[in-house]
């Protein structure tokens, strides 16, 4: 799908996540094959990515992949840095301390007055600081929800989660729109029409220059995600976007030379894509189904660090 001449930023926010569920499942009707067949598929290539012949790779858990795709070396310092909101942040209580100062009540029984203009000073802050979202699915509804720092909550909240995805992208607020990104930390290409063979031809042209090698390769049911970290994080200014997206369509479409697939999917640098150790939506469903009707579902995502 080209994204040329489309303006995300006319969506609302609702329009834009019904989008990017969209996209999933298209992918699913294009690609159906059965259950065995997929699972099998996905077992042989995770079994050679762990033991391949031209990279050592590790196999990473939700919380490791978060940690490898948002982390980076502080400048001077050479300590990591994961740029989240921390809850009651030094940050947070500097505004929240500022916020409350500008409120006055009176007593009881009248109305609480708030100034018009609250004037906050925010020359004491060290840095400014952004989420990534996570976009999942709950009862049919469409809900987001922040990776905080140190957040062993949302791990566990992901542990046997059905269809939560996240881009590589950190956000203001707690939606993945469009016009809240700031921050871009990896390309990331969602490649179809993958099998053992195009996995091996794939890590093959890595060692020889053929395709760029990747610092995360996610294998999913019927392909593979792989990532290309930042060296430092990219500011997502709206003057930038356009090259941004630009530089991903050009990776994209070099990568996607290995696929059996004629026409590449070339996709916004803030398409997400569903995390490691989730699940398709509905898996186990789909399955009971395909059983009667030989319908096809997708396996959990599974990833490898270079």
């Amino acid at each position: 799908m080209g994204i040329d001449g489309f303006d995300f930023d006319s969506l609302t926010d609702e329009q834009f996540n019904k989008f990017i569920w969209s996209l999933d499942a298209l992918k699913a009707k294009l690609n159906r094959v059965s259950v065995e067949e997929l699972e099998r598929e996905f077992e042989e290539k995770s079994l050679y990515l762990l033991d391949n012949e031209h990279y050592e790779l590790s196999e990473l858990e939700v919380g490791e992949f978060v940690d490898t795709l948002f982390e980076r070396k502080a400048f001077g310092s050479g300590e990591d840095v994961v740029p989240f909101e921390e809850i009651q942040s030094r940050e947070y209580r500097l505004w929240l301390s500022q916020k409350m100062r500008n409120k006055r009540t009176v007593s009881e029984g009248e109305a609480s007055l708030q100034l018009s203009s609250p004037q906050i000073d925010y020359s004491g802050y060290r840095m400014w600081r952004y989420n990534p979202v996570i976009f999942y699915k709950d009862g049919g509804k469409a809900r987001h929800r922040l990776m905080l720092l140190d957040d062993e909550e949302t791990m566990k909240f992901l542990e046997n989660r059905e269809f939560a995805i996240m881009s590589p992208v950190t956000y203001v607020g707690r939606t993945n729109s469009y016009r809240n990104a700031r921050y871009l930390y990896a390309f990331a290409i969602d490649l179809d029409g993958v099998s053992i063979h195009e996995v091996r031809a794939l890590l093959r042209g890595m060692t020889t220059g053929v395709y760029p090698v990747a610092n995360i390769i996610v294998n999913s049911g019927h392909g593979v995600h792989v990532y290309y970290l930042l060296e430092s994080p990219v500011g997502m200014y709206e003057t930038r976007l356009n090259a941004l997206n630009k530089l991903k369509a050009g990776l994209t479409r070099i990568v996607w030379l290995v696929s059996k697939l004629d026409t590449p999917q070339v996709q916004s640098v803030v398409q997400g894509f569903r995390l490691p150790g989730t699940e398709a939506l509905g898996l186990k469903k789909k399955q009971e189904e395909e059983q009667r009707k030989q319908q096809k579902p997708e396996t959990p995502r599974r990833g490898m660090k270079m």
